[in-house]
């Protein structure tokens, strides 16, 4: 008797609707970020970002160098915060050996906009020692080297701003 009478009410249409289909609700959503042009024409020449100063021959050598160096005997975590602290939001990083010319962005607002100019195929230079250090593990990552050594991007995981 009981399963006659839910039989009954669901070929009824309105319990069907009731039962069976779900309604749909319309929702707004807001963005808080600005919309904001951005351009290469804004940003500042390369040779006016703010770091130590690289000397001829020896470059930084000497300020990374253990018990000699400003930064010698610090964690690479400290070397970082210390180079916050002394030059600001964007620091270069230039004259140490073995490595390319760096450039630290400490601000989340900077990356964003980094990004946003680079344009829909950025160049991003891998960390050679962690993609060499996932290559030779790939059995840990399962093949899986994340985006650290890729220079283009999925489509639909970089998003403009709308």
């Amino acid at each position: 008797m009981v399963t006659k009478l839910y039989i009954s009410r669901l070929k009824s249409p309105k319990s069907i609707n009731g039962l069976l289909l779900k309604k749909n609700y319309a929702s707004i959503g807001t963005c808080p970020v600005q919309n904001e042009e951005l351009s290469w024409e804004e940003a500042k020449p390369y040779n006016e970002i703010p770091g130590p100063k690289s000397y001829p021959i020896f470059g930084n050598l000497f300020k990374f160098l253990p018990y000699i160096g400003e930064y010698g005997n610090l964690p690479l975590y400290e070397q970082m915060k210390l180079l916050n602290k002394q030059y600001g939001k964007i620091v270069k990083l230039e004259g140490v050996f073995g490595r390319r010319p760096s450039v630290f962005l400490y601000d989340p607002e900077q990356c964003e906009k980094m990004y946003r100019v680079e344009g829909a195929w950025p160049l991003r230079i891998a960390i050679e020692t962690m993609c060499t250090y996932r290559e030779r593990n790939s059995k840990v990552y399962k093949g899986k080297l994340g985006l650290v050594g890729r220079a283009k991007v999925k489509p639909g995981t970089s998003l403009g701003k709308t």
